[in-house]
C-alpha cells in the first residue's frame, strides 16, 4: 500500500480531472491517492468559484482518498514557487509517486530539457534579465531566453503545466528522489466526442451564463450558483478602499508589490469604478492578468512581502488542515499522528497558526461575499495574534 500524490486546484473540478484520478484508481488499485488542494485562494490570484469543502467533497467521491489543503502563502505564487512548495509538501506526507497532467510532453522529455538547461543555466538567466528590462513579464522573458540559445518549440517548456512539470522534477530530485513521476496527457475529449472544457473555460462560460453543468463532476453539480460565486467584482469594494487608503510606502510592503507599481495601483483605483476596468488598466507585458490579481489578493488580505519571503525560505511546514477523507485512506491518518515533525488536523488549534494562520485569514475575507456563507472552519471569533 502506498500514497500516490496530485497537486491540484479543482476549481472547479471537471471531466479531466475525474479522468485523471480514475486512470490512477485504475492503475494502482492497492494505493491510495492524496490530493494536495489549494482551498479559497487559488494560484491565478482569486477566490476559487465552489468553496474548498465541496471541491474536496468531489474529490474523495470521484477517487481521492485524501484531500490536504495547500497553506495560502504556497498557492497565492507564481507557477515555479506553487511547485515547488507543493512536492515538498507532498514529499513530507509520504508520496512514492507524483501524477500530474501534461499537455504533449513525456517525462524522458520533460528530463532531457532539465540536463540541458543545468549546462545553460547562466546563459539563460542572462537572457532572462535582458528581457525583463524590455519590459517583459517574467513568463515571457523565459521563453525569450530559451528561445535564443535553442528550438524547445516542440516540448515549450515555458507553458504553464510544463513549468509546473519541471518544478515537480526539479523539487523531488532534491527532496524525494526515489519518488516515481507520472505525466498523464490531458484528454481533450469524451469518449462521444465532446471536447472537455478546461476549469478556466467553465468558469468562464459559468459567468456568461452558458449551461455547463455537463462538464463538472457529479458531485459539483448543485453547488456551482451565481448566488455563491465569488467573483474579484464582489470584492472590489475592499480592495478599492485598501488602494485608496494605504500611501505608497504601506503598499510597498505587501507580497509582489515591487518598487514603482504602489503608484500605479492608486492612481488607477482612484479614476476606475469598477474591476474589470482597474485590472485590465494594470495589464503589461510586464505584469499578465495572473501576476496582477496576486498582487491584489495579496493587499487584500495584508500579506507583507516579509511572511512570503520566511515562507519560501524555511523550512516546510509542519501543520496541514485534512478537507476530507474516504474510509480507505483514514488509516494514514493514524500514521502522521505518530510522527513528531507533522500535524494533519481537521479541528484548528492555535498552535497550528504559523503554518496554518494565513488560510484562516483568506476565509474570513472569502466569507464576505454577498449572497452566501461558506462553512464555519473555525471557533467564532478565533483571535490572529500575528495580525
Amino acid at each position: 500500500m502506498a500514497l500516490i500524490g496530485i497537486l491540484a486546484e479543482y476549481n472547479p473540478l471537471h471531466r479531466g480531472h475525474a479522468y485523471q484520478l480514475a486512470w490512477v484508481k485504475r492503475h494502482f488499485p492497492q494505493d491510495q491517492i492524496l490530493v494536495l488542494m489549494s482551498g479559497n485562494v487559488v494560484q491565478r490570484g482569486e477566490f476559487a468559484i465552489i468553496d474548498k469543502w465541496h471541491r474536496a467533497q468531489a474529490a474523495v467521491a470521484a477517487g481521492a482518498d485524501l484531500v490536504i489543503e495547500l497553506p495560502t502563502l504556497a498557492s497565492l505564487q507564481s507557477a515555479d514557487y506553487f511547485g515547488r512548495h507543493g512536492m515538498a509538501i507532498l514529499a513530507k506526507l509520504g508520496v512514492e509517486r507524483i501524477v500530474f497532467g501534461t499537455e504533449s510532453a513525456q517525462i524522458a522529455q520533460l528530463k532531457d530539457f532539465l540536463a540541458w538547461e543545468a549546462q545553460h543555466q547562466a546563459h539563460i538567466d542572462k537572457g532572462i534579465q535582458d528581457a525583463l528590462k524590455t519590459g517583459l513579464a517574467y513568463p515571457a522573458a523565459y521563453q525569450v531566453a530559451i528561445q535564443s540559445l535553442a528550438d524547445w518549440s516542440d516540448l515549450a517548456p515555458w507553458q504553464a503545466n510544463h513549468q509546473l512539470g519541471l518544478q515537480y522534477l526539479k523539487t523531488l530530485a532534491q527532496l524525494a528522489p526515489d519518488c516515481q513521476v507520472l505525466g498523464l496527457p490531458r484528454l481533450q475529449e469524451t469518449e462521444d466526442g465532446q471536447p472537455i472544457l478546461s476549469g478556466s473555460a467553465i468558469r468562464q462560460a459559468f459567468r456568461q451564463g452558458q449551461e455547463i453543468t455537463a462538464d463538472l463532476a457529479p458531485d459539483l453539480q448543485g453547488q456551482l450558483s451565481p448566488e455563491l460565486d465569488a467573483p474579484w467584482s464582489a470584492y472590489w469594494p475592499y480592495l478599492r478602499y485598501q488602494l485608496l487608503t494605504q500611501p505608497p510606502a504601506s503598499l510597498e510592503q505587501i507580497a509582489g508589490v515591487k518598487e514603482g507599481l504602489a503608484n500605479r495601483l492608486k492612481s488607477q483605483a482612484e479614476i476606475k469604478e469598477k474591476w474589470e476596468d482597474w485590472r485590465q488598466a494594470m495589464i503589461s507585458k510586464r505584469w499578465t492578468q495572473a501576476a496582477i490579481q496576486r498582487v491584489a489578493m495579496a493587499i487584500l488580505l495584508q500579506i507583507p512581502q516579509t511572511a512570503v519571503t520566511a515562507f519560501n525560505r524555511e523550512t516546510t511546514p509542519q501543520a496541514f488542515r485534512l478537507l476530507d477523507a474516504s474510509q480507505a485512506g483514514r488509516p494514514w491518518l493514524g500514521a502522521w499522528r505518530k510522527r513528531e515533525d507533522l500535524s494533519v488536523f481537521s479541528q484548528y488549534k492555535p498552535a497550528y497558526e504559523k503554518d496554518y494562520g494565513w488560510n484562516l485569514v483568506a476565509d474570513a475575507i472569502y466569507q464576505l461575499r454577498p449572497g452566501g456563507q461558506i462553512q464555519s472552519q473555525v471557533q467564532p471569533k478565533q483571535v490572529l495574534s500575528f495580525l
